[in-house]
């Protein structure tokens, strides 16, 4: 959808391709946008027909394309909108280039001007920092990495177990008396359980914690979350 400026996403892509090219060549064509953004030509050129009636180019049929004061003014800033969330995301967040670029052509459309803003300042805080600090923060971001590139591990809630499957307890939801009830039972944040068995209408259910059985009403374990090993 456009906005005020009669810009869409697409016609930002167009934009800023324009003035990409421009850097690197002496006159750009339709078709030289059309690679570069991998679309067709016939998309491009209704593109460039488009950008042409709002004044952000000077574009003739089977010539080349240039971008008018107005349009160099608007390239500019979507640019420097990729170029800066590029950069967030591939030094900062320590995404893979194709990644960060990824995110960066699809962000650059949707986020705020503030927004933008307000990454730039994190990414140049973050630059600023003391080599002791910044080091700190890239380990915490490669500690994340690692994290993401682990296998998932299923959560779910106790009273979801089947007779015979087993899991660690990771939170507990309850509070008040139940909650304070379910500590005194051993029911804690990393333990083990197996499930035993359930009722034939489901409530309640025989748990095995720490060596011992006990019965939970199903409502209560509902309030218990586990990892399934």
């Amino acid at each position: 959808m456009a906005d005020k400026t009669g810009l869409t996403p697409a016609l930002e892509d167009y934009l800023e391709s324009i003035y990409v090219l421009q850097k690197a060549k002496d006159k750009v064509r339709v078709i030289d946008v059309a690679t570069h953004l991998n679309v067709t030509m016939a998309s491009v050129t209704g593109g460039m027909r488009r950008l042409s009636d709002l004044g952000y180019v000077v574009y003739h049929k089977r010539r080349s394309i240039a971008l008018t004061e107005k349009g160099d003014k608007a390239a500019r800033i979507i640019n420097r909108r990729h170029e800066e969330l590029y950069f967030f995301f591939s030094e900062l967040l320590l995404s893979d280039r194709l990644e960060a670029e990824k995110y960066a052509c699809e962000l650059e459309h949707i986020l705020s001007t503030s927004m933008i803003e307000r990454l730039i300042f994190l990414s140049r805080w973050a630059a600023e920092l003391p080599d002791s600090s910044r080091g700190n923060l890239v380990k915490g971001m490669k500690l994340l990495k690692d994290i993401e590139a682990k296998p998932e591990v299923e959560q779910t809630t106790l009273d979801k177990l089947k007779p015979g499957e087993k899991a660690v307890i990771t939170h507990i939801r309850a509070m008040g008396e139940i909650g304070k009830r379910m500590t005194d039972m051993g029911v804690t944040k990393g333990t083990g359980v197996e499930m035993i068995r359930v009722a034939p209408l489901g409530d309640p259910i025989d748990i095995k914690i720490k060596g011992y059985h006990l019965t939970l009403r199903k409502n209560e374990a509902a309030h218990i979350e586990i990892e399934r090993k």
